[in-house]
């Protein structure tokens, strides 16, 4: 019986795939702080799965919990990190704190104790790539450096070519892609990506990074004011509260299913595929304001949505991956279509009486700290 730590495994991704884990008689030891802001006061361990597996309640910002965690363990999944976007634009050291000194004390720990680990599996994002892969039809295939302040006060979103200043048009996002993150965190998932491949190297652990599109499904935080937009949406929805949809509404996404995600998990855990870099998707995009209305739809609800034109630092106009290489080597296939999984999801949600994210709250602290702009000049 092979053993696996999960960092983060209390959390909405770490929840669904241990519980894969356990049905394929791995041996789990879930590490994990149960962020308040994430789990809410007073948080357990999921009781599905409390009694099958050793639940250590700490920090991977503490070297000594990450010593603990790593002993005897023969496969890590590092899903454990600080995902707001926006929130690390203002938070810089709550997110490098938990995202790099987290992985600099995995990997510690790894190589003082002389562990047995023979595999770790990363969870990154494709925050990695910031606006990722254009086409420019002069130039050609371009990587944006990011927007443009003047286009901003405008309400002109796009971006423009690095080379020519023109237009573009989005095409799915490689691998081989440049990286050019938009946001403290993003740049915190390169470190991550950096650290674990050279000190894999220098130990000779095989690893596989996953590049994470925009994960949703059963399960994600319902209080947590900062990531996962279709439970923000949702929670505004059935709380009766107007959507605010930043820019246009037409900035788009790659809306990946968690149970997609967790079989790319499952698949780099098993496949004797070593020191390779994944994107996780589904190849699709969809912009924010196609997903409200199906969301509305859905939750059989009048549509109340309010396009802002409000722009938030770190954020990306489009992102959407290309899976090519994912399925060549690893014979994933995503399973669920947006609509499948957008079905399970409002079920679950239609299920829930409590809806109170602290959003609003949310939108005035990075209103004031300038993180969140609002231009009229057009």
């Amino acid at each position: 019986m092979k053993r696996v730590l999960v960092t983060g495994g209390a959390g909405f991704i770490g929840i669904h795939l241990v519980k894969k884990l356990l049905e394929m008689n791995y041996q789990i030891t879930i590490l994990d702080n149960l962020d308040p802001q994430v789990h809410g006061p007073n948080a357990k361990l999921d009781q599905s799965v409390s009694p099958h597996v050793s639940f250590i309640l700490g920090d991977i910002s503490d070297y000594h919990t990450c010593e603990q965690a790593v002993q005897n363990q023969d496969i890590i999944i590092h899903l454990a990190s600080d995902t707001a976007t926006g929130q690390s634009m203002y938070e810089i050291t709550k997110c490098t704190k938990s995202n790099i000194d987290g992985i600099a004390n995995l990997l510690q720990a790894i190589f003082n104790l002389h562990t047995n680990v023979n595999k770790i599996v990363l969870a990154s994002s494709r925050a990695v790539y910031g606006e990722g892969k254009y086409i420019c039809p002069k130039c050609g295939i371009v990587y944006p450096n990011g927007r443009c302040v003047e286009d901003l006060k405008q309400h002109i979103y796009d971006p423009r070519c690095p080379k020519c200043n023109g237009f573009l048009k989005q095409t799915a996002t490689c691998e081989e892609s440049e990286l050019k993150p938009q946001s403290i965190y993003g740049a915190t998932k390169i470190t991550q990506e950096l650290y674990l491949r050279t000190i894999c190297k220098e130990m000779d652990i095989p690893y596989t990074i996953l590049r994470f599109q925009n994960v949703y499904g059963e399960g994600q935080s319902l209080i947590n004011p900062y990531t996962g937009i279709l439970s923000i949406f949702s929670s505004n929805i059935m709380s009766e509260k107007p959507i605010e949809i930043f820019e246009d509404g037409q900035e788009s996404r790659d809306f990946v299913h968690v149970e997609d995600v967790v079989r790319a998990v499952l698949l780099a855990v098993e496949n004797n595929t070593a020191n390779t870099i994944f994107n996780v998707g589904t190849g699709h995009s969809t912009t924010l304001l196609e997903l409200s209305k199906l969301l509305y739809s859905y939750y059989d609800k009048h549509p109340n949505y309010h396009i802002n034109h409000l722009y938030r630092s770190g954020d990306i106009r489009h992102n959407y991956a290309d899976i090519n290489k994912i399925k060549h080597i690893l014979g994933y296939e995503p399973q669920l279509s947006l609509e499948e999984g957008l079905l399970k999801f409002t079920n679950w949600i239609k299920q829930k009486n409590y809806f109170n994210n602290h959003y609003e709250e949310s939108l005035n602290i990075m209103k004031g700290k300038g993180i969140l702009k609002s231009w009229y000049t057009k």
